[in-house]
C-alpha cells in the first residue's frame, strides 16, 4: 500500500498504522462511490437536452 511506503520514506506518520489503514480504507470505500454518483449526476450540467431536435434555418 502506498501509505505504508510513504511512512517508510518519512512522508507521513501513522501513529497507529493498523487503525489508520482501516480508517483510510473505509474512507476510500465510502467516498469513491459517492463521488462517482455525483460525477454521473452532474455530467453535462447545463448542456442541451437529449430530446432536443435541431432545426435547419
Amino acid at each position: 500500500m502506498t501509505y505504508v511506503a510513504g511512512q517508510k520514506l518519512g512522508g507521513i506518520i501513522l501513529v497507529n498504522p493498523p487503525v489508520a489503514l482501516i480508517a483510510l480504507g473505509i474512507g476510500w470505500a465510502v467516498m469513491l462511490p459517492l463521488l462517482l454518483v455525483i460525477a454521473e449526476r452532474f455530467n453535462g450540467a447545463g448542456s442541451v437536452s437529449h430530446n432536443a431536435t435541431l432545426v435547419a434555418e
